[in-house]
């Protein structure tokens, strides 16, 4: 059947780490039709917009198209470091600008450790 984007069965990382690489924010989605069957259309295309934020993150971020190879479920999906501590909003569309269900994606980057070592100053006192 046709991809249904409001019915898709949408995943993503609500809480990541500012410069995590090792668990970069993620969104993912399954296509379906309107009775939730899976669909594997070729024509299918998602795209994802940071609301708002930064410069670095404007313009639409494409998903990549994959197969699941046990369910044969095809999968879309986005993953990007971030590195700005902020609370962020993802908007996901398909080509015609239709969203898909959950969207847009509310998540929150926080910052990572600090390493005292390497800051300029101690908190300690020196005296």
């Amino acid at each position: 059947g046709e991809t249904h984007p409001e019915s898709c069965l949408t995943d993503f990382r609500s809480a990541v780490t500012a410069g995590d690489a090792e668990a970069p924010f993620e969104a993912s989605l399954i296509t379906v039709d309107d009775y939730r069957n899976p669909t594997n259309n070729d024509g299918d295309v998602f795209y994802g917009t940071f609301v708002g934020g930064a410069l670095d993150l404007a313009g639409k971020k494409n998903f990549t198209r994959s197969v699941n190879g046990d369910s044969g479920n095809v999968i879309f999906s986005y993953s990007h470091t971030l590195n700005k501590a902020n609370r962020y909003v993802f908007k996901v569309e398909d080509k015609d600008g239709v969203e898909v269900a959950n969207s847009p994606f509310f998540f929150v980057v926080s910052a990572g450790e600090v390493d005292l070592a390497l800051t300029r100053h101690s908190f300690m006192n020196e005296s």
